[in-house]
């Protein structure tokens, strides 16, 4: 349990819930293709849950960024993995290879100090795992800009299961999205300390250093 508490309600934060039911049938078809067509073409175990959690990822830019105008950076690069195939149709680009990917971010970057998603498969004693966190920008030191990662899933790889990565990412979705409605964070960022376990504090990668294609 990465939750310290029991929670709260966080369904009933607003009336503006219908783009996160929107989200949820997105993700009934994330990955639709059979494991075993998967491990056909010589994708790993790995792969397959990066390239699911990648979807998740690009399914709440595209909701957030796209259709509601909140800035948002995804790293790697959207296009770099999804292609438009027009008329609102996003497919995963056959060419991509995830296999490479360790870590996928979603940063939000507009309020004044940063806040956003992260996932990433690490190694601990011999064993892949995957954990997703939430990011606060911690300004406290500000020679030094970083993030406080809160832990919000942790699993061993083999025995990962996208459904409950998305429950756990979901969890935060509605409260970050009331943050804009409301335009203010101050009190989502209370929630997400109260809630999840603050890990170590890990550096910001500036604008300019991520390479990122908005920025060139």
């Amino acid at each position: 349990m990465t939750q310290k508490t029991g929670g709260k309600n966080t369904e009933n934060t607003g009336g503006d819930g219908d783009w996160l039911v929107d989200l949820d049938r997105r993700l009934e078809n994330i990955a639709r293709m059979k494991k075993t067509d998967m491990t056909a073409r010589g994708v790993s175990g790995r792969a397959r849950l990066m390239e699911k959690v990648m979807e998740i990822f690009f399914g709440l830019w595209l909701k957030f960024d796209l259709d509601r105008g909140i800035r948002m950076r995804l790293t790697p690069f959207e296009w770099e993995y999804v292609e438009y195939r027009g008329k609102k149709d996003w497919r995963l680009n056959p060419d991509f290879n995830f296999e490479k990917v360790s870590d996928v971010e979603l940063l939000d970057t507009t309020f004044p100090h940063a806040q956003g998603l992260r996932a990433e498969i690490y190694t601990q004693g011999g064993e892949d795992r995957i954990r997703v966190m939430f990011l606060l920008e911690d300004w406290r030191d500000r020679n030094r800009r970083g993030f406080t990662p809160y832990l919000i899933y942790d699993a061993p790889v083999d025995g990962a299961r996208i459904s409950d990565v998305w429950k756990s990412i979901r969890k935060t979705v509605m409260p970050w999205n009331e943050a804009h409605i409301r335009g203010d964070n101050e009190l989502f960022w209370d929630w997400i300390k109260e809630n999840y376990i603050a890990l170590p504090r890990i550096p910001f990668e500036e604008e300019e250093t991520r390479k990122h294609p908005d920025a060139l």
